[in-house]
């Protein structure tokens, strides 16, 4: 699934077949691996302009996939 930010020419490509993903900013990669991570640095890099809807799935699945660990 990919999210885009056009406000902020980020973009975040949440890979379905492996646990990594790849976040992107004004078409440059900036960070791929951890899903957890990719979004964390999409959410709080374009919050502002993004879809309430949106926001709050990707919040969702941080809060489930944070409170899930073991430690």
């Amino acid at each position: 699934m990919i999210y885009k930010c056009e406000a902020k020419q980020a973009m975040l490509e949440l890979r379905d077949k492996s646990r990594s993903s790849a976040f992107y900013l004004r078409g440059q990669l900036m960070f791929v691996g951890s899903s957890t991570i990719a979004m964390k640095y999409f959410v709080e890099h374009c919050q502002d302009h993004l879809d309430r809807k949106i926001l709050r799935t990707l919040r969702k699945r941080l809060d489930i996939v944070i409170n899930t660990k073991k430690y």
